[in-house]
């Protein structure tokens, strides 16, 4: 039973691009009565220069900084209003001197205080996590910090990380980190090894 929640939490992450269409139109993604969560993955990395032609395949109407507490709680409201369950955003690790770690904190209590969760997509390959023990520490700092926190998204009470660029590191690589990150797997990895079948 559990295999198949899964997978509907994989095929709700896939529906991301058509949460931003439908918030364009302003229509509700799910139907009612639906089961299974609808997830979207969530960039927090933004400036007004990031929008400039050539930087981005959309020019934003409204520029802004994705630090901007305001700015991320009308996100979340507009996701919510159009049916969707939760934020999934990268993440580079917990070095706070990159906006990802600071926003991602600041997504986990707005998201709570408005009924909606957020997980994180753990990016093993930047600047901040330069080797496999940087990339346990930051996961066991994960686990051990946000994962804890009660908008951070759960499946059976496990919490869920997802991982881009699985590909990028072996599969003995990903057996090393989740044995020494998670030995107990007490977390729900998404993306896991290298083989996506």
């Amino acid at each position: 039973m559990r295999s198949g929640k899964i997978v509907k939490l994989i095929g709700a992450v896939v529906t991301a691009l058509l949460f931003m269409e439908l918030a364009v139109q302003n229509e509700p993604v799910g139907a009612q009565g639906r089961t299974g969560l609808v997830l979207a993955h969530y960039y927090a990395w933004f400036d007004p220069s990031s929008f400039n032609n050539g930087k981005t395949p959309f020019t934003n109407p409204s520029p802004y900084f994705s630090t901007d507490a305001g700015v991320m709680t009308t996100h979340v409201q507009q996701a919510k209003g159009v049916g969707i369950d939760g934020f999934v955003q990268s993440w580079f690790g917990p070095n706070a001197s990159q906006q990802t770690e600071p926003n991602f904190a600041q997504l986990l209590n707005i998201a709570s205080a408005n009924g909606f969760t957020a997980a994180v997509t753990f990016e093993p390959i930047n600047p901040f996590l330069p080797d496999n023990n940087a990339r346990i520490g930051a996961l066991q700092t994960l686990l051990a910090t946000h994962a804890q926190h009660p908008a951070y998204l759960r499946i059976d009470g496990r919490p869920v990380i997802f991982f881009w660029a699985s590909w990028a590191l072996s599969v003995d690589d990903w057996r090393a980190i989740r044995a020494a990150a998670d030995p107990g797997n007490t977390a729900i990895w998404i993306a896991e090894g290298g083989n996506a079948d």
